[in-house]
């Protein structure tokens, strides 16, 4: 049961829109500015094809010009390999102020794929939310 509200300390940007990708994507990038990490959440729908070996991975940048895919050591949990009708999260904690999903296409004919990232522990509070709306 859930007795915590997250509503006010989260925000959710999509980075890479639903869609069925037939080649490699790059997402919309994601401004760190005023929240303290990222949670990316990683929906994929129907693959098409039988290579199995797409992924998504993570590039971050100082300057939301120059981009380099994250280390290792900022990403927590695993950037997957990807499954039909799974979903998959991961974090990045690294200090570059730009993250973005990037999805790597495989020998796959076509793979629908959505990346959202919530940015959490947020400075202040989302744009539209009052403490008066939460009843």
């Amino acid at each position: 049961m859930a007795t915590r509200d997250t509503n006010a300390c989260a925000d959710v940007e999509e980075s890479i829109r639903p869609q069925v990708a037939t080649g490699n994507v790059t997402g919309q990038s994601i401004n760190l500015r005023g929240s303290d990490s990222v949670l990316f959440a990683v929906s994929i729908g129907a693959i098409s094809g039988t290579s199995g070996d797409a992924t998504v991975k993570i590039q971050d940048s100082p300057d939301n010009s120059t981009w380099t895919n994250a280390a290792s050591s900022v990403i927590l949990g695993a950037e997957p390999t990807l499954s039909a009708n799974t979903a998959y999260q991961f974090g990045y904690i690294g200090s570059r102020q730009y993250v973005r999903a990037i999805f790597a296409k495989g020998g796959e004919t076509s793979v629908a794929v959505s990346v959202v990232g919530v940015r959490e522990y947020l400075h202040q509070e989302p744009k539209g939310f009052t403490v008066e709306s939460v009843v």
